[in-house]
């Protein structure tokens, strides 16, 4: 597996990129900013199974990782906050792309991509098994 930069790459399609970035912006606003908190919980999937939802406690996660709260943020739902987290990257990431940047590139065999995806069912699967037992929301 190799990470690299690549200068050479092509500018980002403006409509797409744009799109993107002020998205991610606008939720890192909003659950920086809107007071979910004085809301009830709205997970339809617990409401009707009793049951926690994989997403369960993810909008608090956010929440608390944009107010600092990092510890909180990963005991409401670790995935959530590791999904923040990459928000926020992803849309610094597009910033910089978009100011004409350079591109990174992951090489990797096909041996690794599977493993990667081995290793993202294994994290949701563990995810879920974490919200289920923690009885979030």
């Amino acid at each position: 597996m190799l990470l690299r930069l690549d200068p050479s790459a092509r500018r980002l399609e403006p409509f797409v990129s744009s799109g993107l970035t002020l998205s991610g912006v606008l939720l890192l606003c909003l659950a920086r900013f809107f007071p979910f908190g004085r809301l009830p919980p709205l997970c339809t999937f617990k409401h009707l199974t009793g049951l926690p939802c994989l997403t369960c406690g993810m909008t608090r996660s956010w929440v608390s990782l944009v107010h600092g709260e990092l510890r909180q943020a990963l005991a409401w739902n670790p995935a959530g906050a590791a999904l923040c987290a990459i928000t926020v990257v992803g849309t610094a990431y597009l910033l910089v792309r978009m100011a004409g940047g350079p591109a990174l590139r992951l090489d990797t065999s096909a041996a690794e991509r599977r493993g990667m995806r081995i290793g993202l069912v294994l994290g949701v699967a563990a995810n879920w098994a974490f919200v289920f037992t923690a009885g979030r929301v």
